[in-house]
């Protein structure tokens, strides 16, 4: 069972499980009867969540995929959140791994009330969970060929829809750039421009 909730296309650990003694009447159908069968031999995770799993819920295999699957990005979008491509410069996006956090930013010129010549960094969107850099995506197989100067400027983006407007508005208006997130920061900061 799952000791925590697991959002949709969460990498499942093994702190995030627990095991259970149940009647046999109350097992579930397609669930995994240990937590070992959740990884490899060696104890590396080997399945991503297609659906939230909330916390004490049963491990179903209609709710989980091999990581190494092709499961598509479709299957690992949050709940309440869409996918939004944006081109990033590509020497940035070698850098950025799928699952990683960023907070996205816009450089806007513009002429200020003296119709002098200006330019203004804003954060427009915080903590945004990256799905995809170019066809590399959370869950995804990996080549055994894939190079990291090689990756594609577009970074697919877990959004609402408010935050895909503001993004696509900015990118349009001016030039986007992102800043990576240590792992486990969350907070939202109110920055001035």
């Amino acid at each position: 069972t799952a000791n925590q909730r697991m959002p949709q296309g969460t990498i499942i650990k093994k702190n995030m499980l627990g095991e259970k003694v149940m009647p046999k009447e109350y097992i579930q159908p397609k669930v995994f009867t240990n937590a070992e069968s959740l990884f490899t031999k060696d104890g590396t995770p080997a399945y991503i969540s297609l659906n939230t799993i909330e916390a004490g819920e049963q491990i179903l295999s209609s709710k989980v995929s091999l990581t190494g699957s092709d499961i598509g990005i479709a299957n690992i979008i949050p709940e309440g959140k869409k996918a939004l491509a944006v081109n990033f410069d590509s020497e940035s996006s070698s850098i950025i791994k799928p699952g990683s956090t960023i907070d996205i930013l816009s450089i806007i010129d513009y002429a200020d009330n003296n119709k002098q010549y200006q330019e203004s960094v804003h954060i427009i969107a915080q903590n945004i969970l990256v799905l995809a850099v170019g066809s590399d995506y959370i869950g995804a197989p990996r080549s055994k060929d894939s190079d990291n100067s090689q990756r594609s400027p577009v970074i697919t983006l877990s959004v609402t829809v408010e935050e895909a407007q503001t993004i696509l508005l900015a990118a349009d208006k001016g030039t986007l750039k992102y800043i990576i997130r240590p792992a486990g920061e969350t907070e939202i900061n109110d920055i001035k421009p």
